[in-house]
C-alpha cells in the first residue's frame, strides 16, 4: 500500500537501499492511480527495486526469507534493517467502554472499515450525515 511505498520512498531519499517486497501483483491497488505512479516514478529515481508478487516468509540475520508467487522459488535477500507495512486492521478495543458510558457512538474512518483516506473521509461524511 502507499503506506509502505511511501515510507521506501522517505527512506531512499535518505540514501538507504531499499527493496520492495508487495505479494500482490500490483502496487497500492486500492489508491488513486497518480499516486502510486507518482510514488513509483520517485523511488525508481532513487534506485528502489521493487518485487511484486513477492511474499515475505520469514527474517534471519542478515537477510529476508521470501517465495516468488508466481514462480515458486523461495529465496533469500540481504537485509541490514527489515520495515514491515502490512495493512490496517480495526482497533475497537475502547468500542465497548465508550458504549457503557456515552449514548450515541459512532464509529468512523478506518475503525469502521480499513481503507484510505478518501473512503474515511466519505465513510465520516455519510454516516455523520445521517445522525
Amino acid at each position: 500500500g502507499m503506506t509502505g511505498l511511501e515510507t521506501a520512498e522517505y527512506l531512499a531519499v535518505r540514501g538507504n537501499r531499499i527493496m520492495v517486497c508487495e505479494m500482490l501483483p500490483q502496487l497500492a491497488p486500492d489508491t488513486f492511480v497518480y499516486h502510486v505512479v507518482k510514488t513509483q516514478l520517485a523511488l525508481a529515481a532513487q534506485g528502489v527495486a521493487v518485487r511484486k508478487n513477492t511474499q515475505v516468509t520469514g527474517i534471519e540475520d542478515g537477510y529476508v526469507l521470501y517465495h516468488d508467487l508466481v514462480t515458486g522459488i523461495d529465496g533469500k535477500l540481504p537485509a541490514e534493517v527489515v520495515v514491515m507495512s502490512l495493512g490496517v486492521k480495526p482497533d475497537r478495543s475502547l468500542l465497548d467502554a465508550a458504549n457503557a458510558r456515552f449514548e450515541n457512538v459512532v464509529v468512523l474512518g478506518d475503525t469502521y472499515k480499513p481503507g484510505n483516506i478518501p473512503n474515511a473521509v466519505s465513510n465520516v461524511f455519510h454516516r455523520l450525515k445521517k445522525m
